[in-house]
C-alpha cells in the first residue's frame, strides 16, 4: 500500500474541518482520522495553522480548529508571505515575546481573534493616585531612566554627551574631507 503523503493528509483534513459549521477540538479529529497518531495529527494541524488555512481557537487542551474558506485562506497565505519578505528585508533583534507580538500583528484582521474590554480598568483609574504598572516595574523603570552621574550639578551629563558629539562630528567631517590627522 502506498504512503499518504503529507499533502493528502492536509488536505482530508482541512476538508474534514471546512465541512463542520462548527470548530473541532483535537479529540473530534482523532475520531475521524484514527489512522493518524495524535502527535502526526497535531503537527498537520500546526502546518493548516501556519499557512493561513485555519485558525485556533483557546489554548491548551481545550482549542479548537475553525477552517476559513478557500477564497480567504489563499488571501492569508499571500499576505503571509509578503510579511515573510518584509520581515527578512529589515530584522531589527528584538525578544522572543516581541516576536510573537510582531507576528500577531501582522496577520490579517480577519485572522485576529477579537479581544474583550473593561471598561472598570478605565473607570476605576484615578490620574496621580493609581498606577498601571506594578510597584516593582516602576522602580525598574524610574533606575533605567535615571543618569548615571549621580548627584553631579544640572547640565554635567547632558555635557558630557556634547563634549563626545563635537568630538565625533569634528573626525566624521575631517574623514569625509580626506583629512587624515
Amino acid at each position: 500500500m502506498p504512503r499518504i503523503q503529507p499533502a493528502d493528509q492536509l488536505e482530508a483534513i482541512y476538508k474534514a474541518l471546512l465541512a463542520t459549521a462548527d470548530k473541532l477540538n483535537l479529540v473530534a479529529l482523532a475520531e475521524q482520522f484514527p489512522q493518524l497518531p495524535r502527535r502526526t495529527l497535531q503537527r498537520r494541524l500546526s502546518r493548516l495553522v501556519d499557512d493561513g488555512r485555519l485558525q485556533p481557537v483557546g489554548s491548551a487542551r481545550a482549542r479548537c480548529y475553525r477552517a476559513f474558506p478557500l477564497e480567504l485562506s489563499e488571501f492569508v497565505s499571500s499576505s503571509a508571505n509578503a510579511s515573510a519578505v518584509a520581515e527578512t528585508e529589515l530584522e531589527l533583534p528584538v525578544s522572543s515575546e516581541a516576536q510573537q507580538v510582531r507576528r500577531s500583528i501582522r496577520r490579517p484582521l480577519a485572522l485576529r481573534l477579537p479581544v474583550g474590554y473593561r471598561h472598570a480598568l478605565l473607570d476605576d483609574y484615578v490620574p496621580n493616585v493609581d498606577s498601571y504598572l506594578s510597584p516593582e516595574v516602576l522602580a525598574r523603570l524610574h533606575a533605567l531612566g535615571r543618569s548615571p552621574v549621580g548627584a553631579r550639578p544640572a547640565g554635567t551629563y547632558a555635557r558630557q554627551i556634547l563634549d563626545r558629539l563635537l568630538i565625533d562630528l569634528s573626525w566624521s567631517s575631517s574623514r569625509l574631507e580626506g583629512n587624515t590627522y
